[in-house]
């Protein structure tokens, strides 16, 4: 018995062309996400980065005020604090409580704020065909 030869037609050929279609565009659309994934996993590195670095300088900052706080309660805190710098301003105790304290505050918003960062950024390369909103901006 003889083998029916293939005959190819031309939906045949069109739902081919169809399919590599959906195919090829699938493709492109998994290189696109997870190009885009890395690119938002990179932001968020970034970000963690200037997280632990706001984080370390609230700290140090902190330190100095505790430390400053504790020279004034002994020196009054109306009295001026020696200068280590030539030709400084001379401020009193009081100012340089006020001084650590506010750039302790500051930096724990700056990290506060690259925390939030690092989450959004985190989440959208888990899920990187979701939409992203504009970053609001950096805390003065």
């Amino acid at each position: 018995m003889r083998r029916p030869r293939f005959r190819p037609r031309l939906w045949m050929l069109m739902a081919l062309i169809a399919i590599l279609a959906v195919g090829w565009s699938l493709t492109v659309r998994i290189v696109d996400l997870r190009e885009r994934s890395l690119s938002h996993r990179e932001a968020a590195d970034g970000h963690r980065t200037l997280e632990a670095e706001a984080r370390k300088t609230a700290v140090r900052e902190d330190g100095w005020a505790k430390e400053v706080r504790v020279k004034a309660s002994k020196y009054g805190p109306t009295t001026i604090a020696p200068s280590t710098t030539v030709g400084a301003p001379a401020h009193t105790w009081a100012y340089w409580v006020d001084f650590h304290e506010n750039n302790a505050a500051k930096q724990h918003r700056i990290a506060d704020f690259h925390a939030a960062m690092r989450a959004k950024y985190e989440r959208l390369a888990r899920y990187p065909w979701l939409p992203v909103a504009p970053d609001p901006p950096e805390p003065e």
